[in-house]
């Protein structure tokens, strides 16, 4: 029951939003895992969300439901980066010190051409397109935390345009595939190359690269990934597909 109810705070695993095309994958390592995606739309833009809560089971179950909630309630404040981050913040102050989450809250703007984001110590964004190859976007301040009730979070922005890509995870997904000084990004420039189009085939490839890299031995964490593609402004989105 506390699987099914956990499962039930994921969106769709794939849709479109204000132009903008959405895919995700979830692999829990245990019955009950410490990772969450979702997406929402805002005026003309498109609020993406990944995020690592530390643990596993019931206690990380119950801090995902309170990340989830502070992103949507954070569209009164127009899903603004910092905004979520402020109040994933504020939603874990009352919890045990050793509680702490990584995320990423992103805000593409297809409009504007543009992409806000904060990085709450969670690995790397890969943003790529056909006429760049992928940027990095690392880290913009620390993982949040109930003992870092003073922190603060820069949310740059950068240039985004139409047919570009942006890839979010969780590090499941990049310590399985870090090479010997714990880097992953060439091992993902690679799977990027082969699988260009994006979307579910990228997403698809990584799983698989990661299965080959396990050999047979059991998933040691969760397995989270989301991939958006910028399609343009006017593409509309269906209500049926929003969470």
């Amino acid at each position: 029951e506390a699987r099914a109810f956990q499962q039930s705070l994921l969106p769709n695993r794939e849709t479109t939003v204000n132009g903008v095309a959405v895919c995700c994958r979830y692999t829990p390592s245990s019955a009950l895992g410490g990772d969450l995606y979702d997406y929402a739309a805002s005026t003309g833009r498109t609020a993406l969300l990944i995020a690592d809560v530390s643990g596993h089971g019931v206690s990380a179950a119950m801090l995902t439901g309170i990340v989830k909630s502070a992103f949507h309630a954070s569209h009164v404040d127009g899903f603004e980066p910092a905004a979520v981050v402020q109040r994933v913040s504020l939603g874990l102050a009352a919890f045990s010190p050793d509680r702490f989450v990584t995320m990423v809250a992103a805000l593409i703007s297809p409009e504007e051409r543009q992409l806000r984001y904060v990085n709450a110590g969670h690995p790397p964004v890969a943003l790529w397109g056909k006429t760049r190859e992928p940027l990095w976007l690392h880290s913009t301040g620390p993982l949040i935390s109930p003992v870092l009730t003073e922190s603060a979070w820069e949310a740059p922005v950068v240039p985004i345009h139409e047919g570009d890509h942006v890839l979010l995870y969780t590090d499941g997904i990049s310590e399985a595939l870090a090479d010997d000084h714990g880097r992953a990004e060439k091992r993902f420039t690679s799977i990027i190359d082969r699988a260009s189009e994006g979307g579910a085939p990228l997403l698809d490839t990584i799983l698989a690269d990661v299965q080959q890299q396990l050999a047979g031995r059991p998933q040691p964490d969760d397995l989270t990934l989301l991939t958006a593609r910028v399609l343009g402004p006017t593409t509309s989105t269906s209500p049926a597909t929003l969470p």
